[in-house]
């Protein structure tokens, strides 16, 4: 996890725009400090993946494209 004064960052895939809405609001309503990105795809989230430092991925495990 990040160290002290920093904000953790959380990275949410889901190809459902309801799931992935609700899970990343329930995240950053649970978490109001946290840094929550939410993205629909595999190749987003990688794109992602590349430009910062994430914490935690929260992923849906069957999506278009890449699985």
């Amino acid at each position: 996890m990040t160290g002290v004064g920093t904000s953790t960052t959380v990275l949410f895939v889901d190809d459902s725009t309801t799931d992935r809405t609700l899970g990343a609001g329930l995240i950053h309503n649970r978490h109001p400090n946290w840094d929550v990105v939410a993205v629909p795809g595999a190749r987003d989230a990688l794109s992602e993946l590349a430009r910062r430092n994430v914490d935690m991925v929260v992923t849906d495990l069957v999506m278009p494209q890449i699985n």
